[in-house]
């Protein structure tokens, strides 16, 4: 049996779905019937909204801490280019569900930090410049680091 949820091979009987975490149950005969819920590995709106508070969490603290003279304040390096990732690399292990998904979902995260961290550069110092891209181009790529190693985790735990 396919899984109804995501798709992967799954033996017909009771028990979750070893890719997704989705319960599956059956009917009288003992055949599959479908999935009963898919909230388990952090999974779902409520595991994609603390993702994202998190991400927010950790990118507006990073700004407490950044120094808009110079912009690479050791805190905020630290906050924006190593725990921010470090979190992906925690929901990306959790959240990740199909290979083209996993990619694309941790290229959309990075292509969204690159673009708010270029903009809010550029509004704090009022002209746009290429340190402003580079610097978020280095915090967005950390991003889809972290999201991708999360992600093989998740597909390494899943085999």
């Amino acid at each position: 049996m396919n899984c109804p949820n995501c798709g992967a091979s799954q033996p017909p009987v009771d028990g979750c779905c070893g890719y997704c975490g989705g319960v599956l149950s059956t009917t009288g005969e003992g055949q599959p019937a479908a999935l009963v819920s898919t909230v388990s590995g952090g999974g779902g709106a409520r595991g994609w909204t603390l993702c994202l508070l998190g991400m927010g969490v950790l990118y507006g603290l990073g700004w407490v801490f950044e120094d808009t003279r110079y912009w690479l304040d050791t805190r905020a390096v630290i906050l924006w280019g190593g725990v921010l990732p470090l979190w992906l690399v925690l929901w990306g292990g959790l959240l990740g569900r199909r290979p083209l998904a996993g990619f694309l979902t941790g290229l959309g995260l990075a292509l969204g930090v690159l673009l708010v961290h270029t903009l809010a550069m550029t509004l704090v110092d009022g002209h746009f410049n290429d340190d402003h891209l580079g610097i978020s181009a280095l915090y967005g790529g950390a991003c889809l680091l972290g999201w991708l190693l999360g992600w093989g985790i998740r597909q390494g735990i899943r085999r």
